[in-house]
This record gives C-alpha cells, sequence and structure tokens, in this order.
C-alpha cells in the first residue's frame, strides 16, 4: 500500500496528517503511519497476522481508540504492522487485520516511541471528496 500521509513535528509531539478517499483508507493509513514512527517498516516481514476489534461512540473516538489500541499492541507484544485491512467500519465499531512482526533490535531500527495518540487538535473531516486527518501523538 502506498502511503498517504505526511509526518510533522510540533512542540513535545509528533503527528500524522492522512488522506484517502473514504474512511476505511484513512484508518489504515492511520496505523501504517503510527507504525513507521516505530521503525522502519521496509525492514517488516509479514509473519504475524492479528485481528483487532473496537468499539466506540464516533468516528473521531474510533480513530483514537483504534491508534492506542495498535501503539499497546506495540509496547505489550512488540507487535509492527506492515499491511492494515480494513474489513468492517462503521461509526461505532471497527474490525481490522494487520500483517505484521515483532520488532527485534538486531534486525530492525529503533524510531520514536509513541505513548498515546491524542485528542489535541484532532480533525477528521471531508472536503471536495477526500477524506483527511490530523492526528498527533504524545512521546
Amino acid at each position: 500500500m502506498k502511503p498517504h500521509f505526511q509526518v510533522f513535528d510540533t512542540t513535545g509531539d509528533v503527528g500524522i496528517n492522512v488522506f484517502g478517499n473514504n474512511l476505511k483508507e484513512i484508518f489504515e493509513q492511520a496505523a501504517i503511519g503510527l507504525f513507521s514512527f516505530f521503525t522502519d517498516l521496509e525492514s517488516i516481514e509479514e509473519n504475524i497476522i492479528k485481528t483487532v476489534s473496537i468499539d466506540a461512540e464516533s468516528y473521531e473516538n474510533l480513530l483514537i481508540k483504534w491508534l492506542n489500541e495498535l501503539i499497546f499492541l506495540f509496547d505489550v507484544e512488540g507487535f509492527i504492522g506492515k499491511r492494515v485491512k480494513i474489513n468492517n467500519l462503521n461509526e461505532k465499531s471497527l474490525t481490522a487485520k494487520i500483517m505484521g512482526d515483532l520488532f527485534d533490535e538486531k534486525k530492525h531500527s529503533q524510531g520514536i516511541l509513541i505513548k498515546a495518540a491524542t485528542y489535541h487538535k484532532l480533525k477528521l473531516e471531508k472536503k471536495n471528496k477526500v477524506w483527511s486527518a490530523s492526528i498527533l501523538f504524545d512521546i
């Protein structure tokens, strides 16, 4: 999947601007953008498949909860995704498959450690048939 996100720095945090033709692409690209902070994704193999299901009250809450679940998977298991497929997405829930591998400091370069996706300056909008999101991460 070709990246459709841009990384930006802000005082004390990092963030991504994500672009897509639909909300599924936004959620997929946000995940890839997040994983790209952890290491160079070219070095990640697709040996493990994880299924993630999230429930929330709105698309914005779902996006933050989704990203924080992926941070949790990295923190607890060392799992980094390389490819993401959103199978189901509506305003209240998300189900996805993530293909990736476990971080290995012998094979993978150490990137930035992300503590959490935040609501600070969160934007999720559609303009001229294109979706975009702006997400800040606490480091």
